[in-house]
């Protein structure tokens, strides 16, 4: 009877060592003080966790040099409010993550959670290399209901729901920034240019007067290689169709799009009158100082760039804001197909995505140490701090300190900025590359030829017309085999609109 009780025991210690998402669970008791995930506060529940799951969580970015003292703060606090733990923080190395990525999902590799994003996303989800969550997101109601469904739809694919999206500036927002001193000067309104045809006149006259009281050259609007986004903002790249097209129709927009063709004439011309600078296209790094710029932004981050820049900087919207597959599916956390406890992974989920205290941690790293409390609801980080994780890929900004000397307001603002998005007519859509009619080799050669003509054409630096410069372009995308591409892609498309 001794030895069948020794075995009993035995046998239910090793089930409950096999309870985590890895297999690593520890049946640590936890205390009855546990709290409401998504509360952030300090209330008991009556449901404490029988047992800590552990998981892995696999991010990205350089290993912060305290990480195992900031994951045990972070525990100590977890561990009783919801029985899940992190067993280990691991980081793809920035240079690495490309090749780490593919490694990783190829080989399936241990881990319970990874960050993934745009380009690999999609690859993951047709190979089945990540797991389908959506049966199990009624077990976190809190984090399902937090995100909103225009979020979700970004991540979903044929019902199914491969990744917890992080939920922050989700839908895109060009912004026009200018030097404020400049705004004073020639009298700007920036809160009326809605266009790069409304910016033309005042780049115009910045720059004649800027000259004729320096006597030099001032270009007014200096680009670097990566050139100027705004004006494919409109555009799916995978799928050729217009944000607004509610006809689905896949075409070569340097073709058909009417608006892109007449920004694309205008920032030749700008390049060609020295608005532009002239090594545009070759140039890697942005200076300093630009009097104007247009960059991906949100509300309030103004108070950053300027602290940054050491001159004011003032901004305003210049675009709609707009939610698109590239731009949500640029920061998801992801479930291994071989996760034991899916429940638990989103449990830990749904808690960094809603409770204050933990998402602050996983933000800026130990309190006191690496970040101090302003006490008016933004933090300050510590000079030299050690935690160097970064925030975006981890989960959502809405439950986040703003960091001085951003307002406290910074993130109720981007949040109701983003409430007033406008979905992409191909939200939620997949490319399938593969199957019978597979067309991969055929894309990655498309998208070479993009990629190659980019900075020219996304700067104006080049030589002749536009309308010959797109003439080239269209022509090489064809050789390419952008027919096939767009034929193949249409059917998928009409599919997915339900014809």
């Amino acid at each position: 009877m001794k030895k069948l009780l020794v075995l009993t025991l035995a046998l239910l210690l090793c089930l409950g060592l096999l309870s985590a998402c890895g297999g690593d669970a520890a049946t640590t008791p936890t205390s009855d003080n546990t709290t409401d995930p998504t509360s952030g506060g300090e209330d008991p529940t009556d449901n404490p966790p029988a047992e800590v799951a552990e998981i892995v969580w696999q991010q990205i970015g350089g290993m912060p040099s305290n990480v195992d003292k900031v994951v045990a703060a972070m525990n100590d606090y977890t561990r009783d409010k919801i029985g899940v733990v992190i067993k280990e923080l691991r980081f793809f190395d920035w240079g690495d993550y490309d090749k780490s990525i593919q490694t990783l999902l190829t080989t399936g590799g241990d881990y319970d959670i990874t960050f993934i994003h745009t380009r690999f996303y999609n690859g993951a989800v047709l190979n089945n290399q990540l797991m389908n969550i959506a049966p199990y997101l009624s077990s976190v109601p809190a984090l399902k209901s937090f995100i909103p469904d225009q979020v979700w739809q970004g991540v979903t694919n044929g019902g199914a729901v491969y990744g917890v999206p992080t939920y922050k500036d989700s839908a895109m927002t060009q912004y026009v920034a200018f030097d404020k001193a400049m705004v004073d000067k020639y009298d700007i309104d920036i809160n009326s240019i809605k266009s790069l045809q409304d910016l033309d006149p005042i780049l115009r006259k910045i720059k004649t007067g800027e000259e004729a009281e320096s006597g030099g050259t001032v270009y007014p609007l200096p680009l670097i290689k990566e050139g100027l986004h705004y004006v494919l903002m409109y555009q799916d790249p995978n799928t050729w169709v217009r944000y607004d097209d509610a006809t689905g129709t896949c075409s070569n927009y340097f073709e058909t799009d009417t608006q892109l063709k007449a920004d694309l004439e205008l920032l030749h011309k700008w390049w060609e009158d020295g608005i532009i600078n002239p090594d545009a296209s070759t140039k890697e790094e942005a200076d300093k100082y630009r009097i104007c710029y247009v960059w991906q932004a949100f509300p309030g981050a103004a108070a950053s760039e300027t602290a940054d820049k050491g001159y004011e900087i003032v901004i305003a919207p210049m675009s709609i804001t707009l939610f698109s597959n590239d731009s949500i599916q640029g920061s998801i956390n992801a479930i291994s197909p071989n996760c034991k406890n899916p429940e638990a992974a989103l449990k830990y989920l749904e808690l960094v995505n809603t409770d204050p205290k933990l998402r602050n941690m996983f933000a800026f790293g130990m309190p006191d140490e690496d970040w101090t409390d302003n006490g008016d609801g933004t933090i300050t980080r510590i000079p030299d701090n050690a935690w160097t994780a970064p925030a975006y890929s981890q989960a959502t900004f809405f439950v986040m300190s703003p960091v001085a000397p951003n307002s406290p307001e910074q993130w109720s603002m981007v949040k109701e900025e983003q409430d007033k998005g406008i979905a992409h007519v191909m939200l939620g859509f997949a490319l399938d590359t593969g199957g019978a009619d597979g067309f991969e080799s055929e894309k990655v050669q498309v998208d070479a030829v993009i990629e190659k003509y980019r900075p020219e054409l996304l700067t104006g630096a080049y030589q002749g017309s536009t309308a010959d410069y797109l003439a080239k372009l269209t022509a090489e995308l064809k050789a390419a085999g952008l027919d096939k591409v767009l034929t193949e892609t249409q059917k998928q498309v009409d599919a997915f609109m339900g014809r």
